[in-house]
């Protein structure tokens, strides 16, 4: 009989209102490692690099556990799984040929991202690579901070982009709510569908208005309702500036 890979799960989420804010998505990802057999860590303030962005000390959390398992499934804090019956050992970890240790996605806006990825464990690697990736700080204060760090790093070597699977079926583990046009409505682009096994919200800036979508999302999901595209594109462009606001812009949808 085969041994089960230990698989860990891992995400970061620092500061006080972020972290109840990103709470709906923290949940499903609890009770998805739960249902199958997952470790699941969650990086705080003690994992933070001040002198950078929060996101770059995701690559230092990383490092905290990839000698821990065989495989670590980085994924936001602000993603919810949403078809918690795909496990990670069917779905995700045949995706990543023998020979390469990193996997991720090339997003539905053509971009490669760093949202959600498989890591290959013990990897000298990817621990190298991570490292390198570091000492990029040309890069700090980039828009997209560690992650053009590591499109970087792996574009400027050939040995490094072997190492390194991207699929463009981005809908198998990095759906998004909105396209290349912030529309929820965008016919042209392949957005999230139910059925699809998590959904990133990347794009959505305002971390009240992540959710107030997350909740709604979930709720149409779990009472198989279909969700109002329209209704989101409208949400994307009203700010919301605290739990309170987002509650009650819900309340006559679904219950708080």
């Amino acid at each position: 009989m085969t041994a089960q890979p230990k698989i860990a799960i891992i995400t970061m989420v620092i500061g006080a209102d972020y972290t109840k804010a990103m709470e709906p998505g923290l949940q499903t990802k609890r009770m998805y490692a739960k249902k199958h057999g997952y470790d699941f860590h969650v990086g705080g303030a003690e994992v933070w690099d001040r002198s950078r962005p929060i996101p770059w000390s995701k690559l230092r959390f990383i490092l905290n556990y990839i000698d821990q398992y065989d495989y670590l499934f980085w994924s936001d804090a602000d993603v919810i799984i949403t078809n918690p019956d795909l496990p990670l050992t069917t779905h995700v970890l045949p995706l990543l040929p023998k020979n390469k240790d990193l996997l991720w996605t090339r997003d539905v806006c053509g971009n490669l991202n760093s949202g959600n990825m498989l890591l290959r464990g013990k990897s000298t690697w990817l621990k190298d690579f991570i490292a390198r990736t570091y000492q990029q700080t040309q890069f700090i204060h980039h828009i997209w901070w560690e992650n053009k760090a590591m499109i970087h790093t792996a574009e400027q070597n050939p040995q490094d982009a072997a190492k390194i699977e991207t699929i463009t079926n981005h809908s198998l583990f990095n759906s998004y709510l909105f396209g290349p046009k912030n529309l929820a409505t965008d016919p042209t682009a392949r957005l999230f569908q139910p059925g699809d096994f998590l959904l990133h919200f990347a794009g959505v800036a305002d971390q009240w208005n992540i959710y107030r979508m997350m909740r709604y999302i979930l709720h149409c999901l779990n009472t198989r309702t279909p969700y109002n595209t329209k209704l989101l594109d409208n949400w994307y462009i009203t700010p919301i500036k605290s739990k309170k606001d987002a509650d009650a812009s819900t309340q006559n949808i679904m219950p708080n």
